[in-house]
């Protein structure tokens, strides 16, 4: 029974969501003097007194910092808790001019946020939320997408929601997608079969790889009850979202291999 109620309590709490913020320390730990974080902060230059000696920080939710002002020229660090948990680290922290949480503060809040980064930075420059059923005419192609509150939307190629569209979707309160090689115009929340999107999501990844990077090039990504005529014999696999899958020899879901042969890493068969 008091398992049955931990569990309960656990699920509730995620459900209710976190509020982002980092804190930063002088000393290892946690410890020294602190600087705690609750707002996007464009402009460090006041606060490099203590910014220099920073020997470690802890942090929730999607935490960036930049070397330049407003966001940009290059990361100076990428720290993340998608779950709501505090995560700590010792370091200490490089040259940083500019510091932001991705989208909203409250992390249950449904949205979505788009960033018009470059190479060097693609979460960096202009950042603009939504929490609106649709959006269009965002003034830049995105680079980086972060989606939160567990939200699911749709991100066309055209700004009149036509074209090739992508579903993204996860099951935590914070996402974030890499969208250099995917084009997004418009957006709307939710996704639909009738839009015959692609799905881009955490629940299952696969890809082709090659020996010297087995978790390179192509990656296809699954949420659906079945999947066959891949294209490729996959060289990796990754699952998430506690689920489990079950793989075949041929694609016709026949001859799974002998228990004598499969080789279990963190409850994944591989």
């Amino acid at each position: 029974m008091l398992l049955k109620f931990v569990s309960f309590a656990l699920c509730l709490s995620f459900s209710l969501g976190f509020v982002q913020e980092i804190m930063l320390y002088t000393e290892p730990d946690a410890g020294g003097s602190g600087l705690i974080f609750r707002t996007k902060e464009p402009d460090l230059t006041q606060h490099q007194f203590i910014l220099r000696d920073v020997k470690s920080f802890c942090s929730r939710g999607y935490w960036r910092g930049f070397s330049g002002v407003n966001y940009s020229i290059a990361w100076s660090f990428n720290h993340h808790s998608r779950d709501g948990e505090l995560h700590c680290e010792n370091a200490e922290l490089p040259a940083t001019m500019s510091l932001r949480y991705s989208g909203p503060a409250d992390a249950s809040t449904p949205s979505v946020s788009i960033y018009s980064g470059t190479l060097g930075t693609i979460t960096g420059n202009v950042e603009r939320t939504f929490t609106s059923i649709s959006e269009t005419n965002f003034g830049f192609v995105p680079t980086w997408m972060v989606i939160t509150g567990g939200s699911s939307w749709t991100g066309f190629a055209n700004e009149d929601f036509t074209g090739n569209s992508t579903c993204f979707t996860s099951s935590y309160l914070l996402w974030g997608f890499d969208l250099r090689n995917i084009e997004v115009r418009s957006i709307v929340k939710g996704c639909d079969a009738r839009y015959g999107s692609a799905y881009y999501d955490e629940d299952a990844s696969m890809g082709f790889g090659t020996l010297g990077t087995i978790t390179g090039n192509v990656e296809r990504t699954f949420t659906s009850l079945s999947e066959t005529n891949f294209g490729f014999v996959p060289t990796w696999m990754v699952i998430t979202g506690g689920s489990s899958w079950t793989g075949f020899a041929n694609e016709d879901f026949t001859e799974t291999r002998p228990a004598s042969q499969v080789r279990i890493y963190c409850g994944v068969s591989i």
